[in-house]
């Protein structure tokens, strides 16, 4: 029954606070403090890319490795090389087939591989094609928009300024980086690090 709550409170994260307090309320009373509980875990991390839009940069950024040589790599390969569970996986590849960013080949020489240049592939398009936000609030939310319940004035809200500003330069940043220069900066954080 735990399984099902996390499953339940992991499933409404990004609704509204209504829906939110509508499965509550549908909840036996017994299990409504477990339900509080995740709620409040998951309210703590609300302001953190979901693991998704993570994994998929790493399983892109493994993709774009093997860019345009030797291509598509196998699922239980990625799944090995970037420590993701294979099942989990598999949804976020079908996900970012669906959106364009790889494609699949089936047989014994099959699998994903992508369909742009890693020069192409920028670190915002990755993590909005997974359904994460890059802002920090949904009212400054481009694409995930929602208005704060218990703020009646929002173009008077200082906070809702600050975070616009933050939104547009996390934007800015993302937009610029593509996985080619994900992969650069790793090669050289790793000369630093041999270095020292």
């Amino acid at each position: 029954m735990h399984i099902k709550i996390i499953y339940l409170c992991d499933k409404f994260f990004f609704c509204s606070k209504k829906r939110l307090k509508n499965t509550f309320f549908t909840l036996p009373v017994r299990f409504q403090k477990y339900f509080v509980a995740l709620d409040q875990y998951h309210m703590c991390f609300h302001f953190m890319i979901p693991k998704k839009s993570k994994y998929a940069i790493q399983a892109l950024k493994c993709l774009a490795k093997v860019y345009p040589d030797q291509g598509k790599l196998s699922i239980a390969h990625i799944a090995t090389e970037e420590n993701i569970s294979r099942k989990f996986l598999e949804a976020i590849l079908l996900q970012l087939r669906h959106n364009g960013i790889v494609g699949s080949k089936m047989g014994p020489n099959g699998g994903y591989y992508l369909l742009q240049s890693p020069d192409e592939i920028v670190l915002s398009n990755i993590i909005r094609s997974t359904g994460g936000p890059i802002a920090l609030l949904p009212c400054v939310s481009l694409n995930f928009y929602e208005p704060c319940e218990d703020c009646p004035h929002e173009e008077l809200c200082g906070l809702h300024d600050v975070l616009l500003e933050v939104r547009e330069a996390s934007v800015h940043i993302l937009s610029k980086t593509s996985l080619s220069d994900l992969i650069a900066r790793e090669k050289k954080l790793a000369k630093k690090i041999k270095k020292q």
